[in-house]
């Protein structure tokens, strides 16, 4: 009993330290800026050696790694999970644009360095090549370089790029980003259906 407490406790206290170099990120990015996003400067915001950050994140990518695993973690903490076809896209929209809100600013962090870095997560690609095979899967009659363009479309305004453009650049309220991008979503996905009901099937 006694091991399996002591145990816990480390898992626990290995959990913290995690989190606690995760927020570290979001606030050195925040309030100095990229330029700043070392991992030595990210030690001592998070309290922690340097060698500390290195046993959980070997490097700065793995520091963004790690904070968008934090990020997709939190929103399954919410009970969403990742949609399967591109039906549940439509009802995915809302509740994700409205959990990015929530997380304003680990998603403004997010993107900047992202953008500043050129860094792009292997949580983004997974998702790039997902959405991909849902409308390959949901539109068997129209080609696939055309449904690799729709999900290009899709993948850039269902995202956290998305989001920072419309709360951050166009100051649009929470509630008016999710409308919108569910608007686009559905218009989009409503096109797709209508030509690929009516194409000619492949041979």
């Amino acid at each position: 009993m006694t091991r399996e407490y002591s145990s816990a406790s480390r898992d626990q206290a290995k959990s913290d330290t995690r989190a606690a170099i995760v927020e570290a990120v979001v606030k050195v990015i925040l309030e100095e800026g990229v330029h700043a996003f070392t991992v030595q400067n990210v030690a001592d915001k998070a309290g922690v050696s340097h060698r500390t950050v290195y046993r959980h994140f070997p490097s700065r990518e793995g520091l963004l790694e790690g904070l968008s695993d934090a990020l997709h973690e939190s929103a399954l903490a919410t009970g969403m999970s990742v949609p399967t076809n591109v039906e549940e896209m439509r009802s995915h929209v809302g509740p994700l644009f409205d959990h990015f809100s929530r997380m304003q600013d680990a998603m403004r962090a997010s993107v900047i360095a992202a953008v500043a870095l050129g860094y792009q997560t292997a949580m983004q690609r997974r998702s790039s090549s997902a959405v991909v095979d849902m409308l390959v899967a949901a539109h068997p009659r129209l080609p696939r370089e055309e449904l690799v363009e729709a999900a290009a479309v899709l993948r850039s305004i269902v995202s956290r790029y998305g989001w920072y453009v419309m709360r951050v650049d166009l100051a649009l309220k929470p509630a008016q980003t999710s409308r919108a991008v569910t608007w686009a979503v559905g218009a989009l996905l409503d096109d797709l259906k209508r030509r690929n009901e009516t194409a000619v099937p492949k041979k």
